[in-house]
């Protein structure tokens, strides 16, 4: 699904999910407010798809507060217990209060770069992007199950995979 300009508040989702480009309540965000949100439910991405994340994909320009994933997470490009893409383009963009509990699995990718973090994949906008008081506790499990002979580009954060931001009062025991 897609939010731009919405509030989506109070939501659960308990069950299983399989695609190309998933979040585990909402697909896309932009511009929208995300509060009291909890995916339960096992994210699996197709073969060599794009990215995603526990609570929702794509987050830009929104706040995402008080939300817990705890379902698994297999991924093959990009993947976050909580976002997989944060991007603050034309305003701030937050989360706060946001746990991950499911184990993410990193799966190599021979077609682009695999970039993972615990709570968000990769985080963009400088001084406008934040994680606040969030935390990780779900295990990033890498694999390599590659038949291609040649170097595979994973980057792997235990709160984030690659940051252009701001963290505050957030940390990984995954």
């Amino acid at each position: 699904g897609l939010s731009i300009g919405g509030t989506l508040e109070n939501l659960i989702n308990n069950g299983e999910l399989l695609g190309d480009e998933i979040g585990g309540i909402v697909n896309t965000a932009d511009n929208s407010i995300l509060n009291n949100l909890e995916n339960n439910g096992k994210i699996k991405n197709n073969l060599f798809s794009k990215n995603s994340g526990g609570i929702v994909n794509i987050l830009k320009d929104s706040t995402l507060t008080n939300s817990t994933n705890y379902g698994e997470i297999s991924v093959f490009d990009i993947g976050g217990g909580i976002a997989s893409q944060v991007m603050a383009n034309n305003g701030n963009v937050n989360i706060e209060n946001c746990i991950n509990v499911g184990n993410l699995d990193v799966i190599a990718n021979p077609l682009s770069k695999v970039t993972a973090g615990g709570i968000v994949g990769i985080l963009t906008g400088t001084e406008n992007a934040n994680i606040k008081n969030s935390y990780n506790i779900g295990t990033i499990n890498l694999y390599n199950n590659s038949i291609y002979d040649r170097k595979l580009e994973m980057i792997i954060g235990g709160l984030v995979g690659s940051l252009t931001g701001n963290i505050t009062n957030s940390y990984n025991i995954g």
